[in-house]
């Protein structure tokens, strides 16, 4: 554990695949929207990897004022395959019955994201799905609960057929935020602001109907291997977690002082260094690793000046960084571009 704020709330970035092909349809540049949430484009494309679930709220607010859908995350669950998340995604898609589906959703929810809550409740002739972040820190969640809600009631959907029906659904924020201000209702049932937690209810005798995909003998496997070898979603190691620190600082234009990395993380800048050192590695080492990644980044899938990239990565002048990156890369800046450019033009003439 590296502090209390580097302990926050995780998830798998599972959760954003599909995120980026969402952002195009609809007009906007993934690289930018990413870079203006202080996330790295390349996260989302290891499996393996996890992120603080306050980044990918993050995310999904920006991607709502790039592309100026007040309902994003709704619209970026309709295209979403719930599979993509995974076991657990496998487990919902599969489930013998509605209730099955959605009670191992719930139970096996913290292999997917941890420091939330997720309860499938029955009172009554009435069930109750819920979703609550319980995470102290104060970031905004509309996003992320208009999505992570859309997904199961989309999926419950399509397993009862005709005869879903949903009672209400309920937001923690306030009207306005999210989709608030846009539709009295939300995926065709009333929806209520300014509740204890994130939910939908539904007619209880749903839960028995049975799912057209049902899969047993995968579902078996699949609880077998998460409860026998359950996958922690454990804080990135130490070295990781700094240069994380690092890119998404850059990203988001605020520079990489070592005080201020060490303020983000909860430590003492004497921590990092000596905890770096062990490892024979230091700061300004992996700062100078980081900030070279996202110039080869940006030279290849942007069209920022080598100025512009120069300062984003905070060099004192072009001609630093220039020297910088011959030395780390092997080429110059311009050099590297062209480069990247002339295999681009050659692979789309041979394809023709």
């Amino acid at each position: 554990m590296i502090s209390n704020r580097a302990a926050s709330a995780r998830l798998r970035v599972t959760a954003g695949f599909g995120l980026a092909d969402c952002l195009a349809q609809l007009g906007s540049a993934p690289d930018k929207v990413f870079r203006q949430a202080g996330i790295d484009p390349q996260l989302f494309d290891d499996p393996r990897r996890s992120m603080r679930v306050r980044d990918f709220a993050a995310v999904l607010e920006h991607a709502a004022r790039s592309t100026r859908c007040g309902d994003f995350g709704r619209r970026f669950a309709s295209t979403y395959d719930i599979r993509r998340l995974g076991p657990i995604g496998y487990l919902f898609h599969h489930g013998p019955t509605l209730g099955a589906a959605l009670s191992d959703y719930a139970s096996y929810f913290n292999s997917l994201q941890s420091g939330t809550r997720v309860q499938l409740n029955v009172f009554g002739d009435c069930a109750a799905m819920s979703y609550r972040i319980e995470d102290a820190e104060s970031y905004e969640r509309a996003q992320d609960a208009e999505f992570s809600t859309a997904i199961v009631i989309n999926t419950a959907r399509r397993i009862a057929g005709a005869r879903w029906f949903c009672h209400d659904v309920q937001f923690e924020h306030q009207a306005g935020e999210g989709m608030g201000g846009l539709s009295p209702d939300f995926l065709g049932a009333p929806v209520r602001f300014g509740a204890a937690s994130n939910r939908f209810t539904f007619p209880a005798a749903l839960l028995d109907l049975p799912n057209p995909t049902v899969d047993l003998l995968l579902t078996d496997a699949l609880k077998l291997s998460l409860t026998a070898k359950p996958v922690p979603l454990d804080e990135p190691d130490f070295q990781t977690a700094v240069r994380d620190a690092v890119v998404a600082m850059l990203i988001a234009g605020q520079g990489c002082m070592l005080a201020v990395v060490a303020a983000e993380l909860g430590v003492t800048t004497r921590t990092i260094q000596r905890r770096l050192l062990e490892s024979g590695l230091s700061f300004q080492r992996l700062a100078l690793e980081a900030k070279l990644k996202l110039a080869c980044d940006w030279l290849e899938t942007t069209a920022m000046s080598v100025t512009d990239i120069a300062l984003a990565l905070d060099f004192s002048e072009t001609s630093a960084f220039s020297r910088a990156f011959r030395v780390g890369i092997g080429q110059s800046p311009r050099g590297f571009r062209a480069g990247r450019l002339g295999r681009d033009h050659d692979a789309l003439h041979s394809k023709r």
